[in-house]
């Protein structure tokens, strides 16, 4: 067999892989996008049922969990009751103070620092501009949700605990808390700098975080101590503004598109060697008239 018929089954059978190619990835497309459909059924079951998901106050779901551990003989200081969402009002004895006012006392902060930059344009012109520098965290190891009702001062500061929050998820709980600035802009000498230059001319340090007082909704897993009436959060899940924002984590995930990928990628794979066999191919044949 010749090297030109060799080539032409080459390109004939490219052809062949190309149509199954198609053929299949085609399918493909068509049984992901039914699974997308029913995906999307299940995922709204799943939130007609999550809306009916209780969110407790603190002194309620000690209520419930006394009734539902009754009997409960174990001498475990904690049970593991699950998980539960659970709501109320930030308390805490060791707070974070907030660097730019005193004031404020936080279970989370988020300190961003950023260099002020000013470029020198043509006629003494300064163009600002903002650099990322660094970025500072810092939690709080333990704190306390009081019910939402009644006086703060009367409550029971050890109905929920709350313990290490640095791996949770946290969700729209944190807001904005001031803003530092130092600029020395006005003692720029222009007549030392070429047109061009680059230099810092400041600092901005942008504050975040979760205030004591804030009202939250806490999710994750349960500890009940049954003798002492209260419960624990160790590492919970989700800090959240309340329990609807939990909806925002579910993810969505589109099979649908999956397939459109694939159909895509292979398609076009097999179409690139195709190309090339029947380039090939013409240039030998070219090279035959001559």
């Amino acid at each position: 067999m010749s090297s030109e018929q060799k080539d032409t089954l080459s390109l004939i059978f490219q052809i062949g892989i190309l149509g199954l190619t198609s053929y299949t990835s085609y399918h493909l497309t068509k049984v992901c996008s039914k699974e997308h459909e029913l995906h999307k059924e299940e995922m709204q079951r799943v939130k007609n049922a999550f809306k009916k998901i209780r969110e407790y106050e603190p002194d309620e779901l000690i209520d419930k969990l006394n009734d539902l551990y009754k009997n409960e003989k174990s001498q475990q200081k904690y049970i593991d009751c699950g998980k539960f969402f659970v709501k109320g009002i930030i308390s805490c004895d060791a707070p974070v103070v907030s660097q730019q006012n005193q004031s404020v006392k936080l279970v989370y902060q988020d300190l961003v620092k950023y260099d002020l930059m000013a470029t020198l344009q043509e006629k003494r012109v300064l163009q600002q501009s903002k650099q990322y520098n660094s970025r500072k965290k810092d939690y709080v190891s333990v704190f306390q949700l009081q019910p939402t009702s009644g006086n703060l001062v009367s409550r029971n500061s050890t109905q929920c605990i709350i313990e290490n929050i640095k791996n949770s998820k946290l969700g729209k709980v944190v807001n904005f808390i001031s803003t530092q600035e130092n600029s020395t802009m006005n003692t720029i000498n222009f007549a030392s700098l070429g047109v061009g230059s680059v230099i810092k001319v400041g600092f901005e340090i942008n504050e975040h975080g979760i205030k004591v007082g804030d009202k939250i909704t806490v999710y994750g897993k349960v500890l009940f101590d049954k003798i002492n009436q209260l419960i624990k959060f160790e590492n919970p899940s989700h800090i959240l503004q309340d329990k609807e924002e939990y909806s925002n984590y579910v993810d969505d995930f589109s099979l649908a598109g999956v397939g459109v990928f694939l159909f895509g990628a292979l398609t076009v794979t097999q179409i690139f060697f195709l190309a090339k066999s029947i380039l090939k191919l013409a240039n030998q044949n070219e090279s035959k008239d001559r």
